[in-house]
């Protein structure tokens, strides 16, 4: 089987190029949030968090703040939120339960959406 030799210069120019406008842009989420990582971003900070059963599809993130004050909302796609527990005043385990305030508008949401099972007794 004949083999192609490869310029191993182009080769990492190449894919150095292509790392590069990958990291730099990474598109749209489903919210339409675009990010971006420059050579300013700091990379090398660390934080606990925490993933949620609910997303965009369940509760828009604008109706919602955690009873908390020490928890971050970081992002929320269309079935999982992200949140931040690094300085939390609770050490939360996996199966804990975090309590939100939710506004007028929000429970709206909630009553209306087909993802939501309502029981009425």
């Amino acid at each position: 089987m004949p083999t192609k030799k490869i310029n191993l210069y182009q080769f990492l120019k190449f894919f150095h190029c292509c790392f590069h406008n990958f990291l730099h842009y990474l598109g749209k989420n489903v919210a339409g949030n675009t990010y971006e990582i420059t050579e300013e971003t700091d990379l090398s900070s660390t934080s606990l968090r925490a993933i949620l059963d609910f997303g965009l599809l369940d509760m828009q993130l604008q109706y919602l703040a955690p009873t908390d004050d020490s928890i971050t909302i970081i992002y929320s796609s269309s079935d999982m939120t992200v949140i931040d527990i690094s300085n939390a005043k609770n050490q939360y385990k996996m199966g804990d339960l975090i309590s939100f305030n939710l506004q007028y508008m929000g429970a709206l949401h909630l009553l209306n959406s087909d993802y939501i099972e309502k029981i009425v007794e």
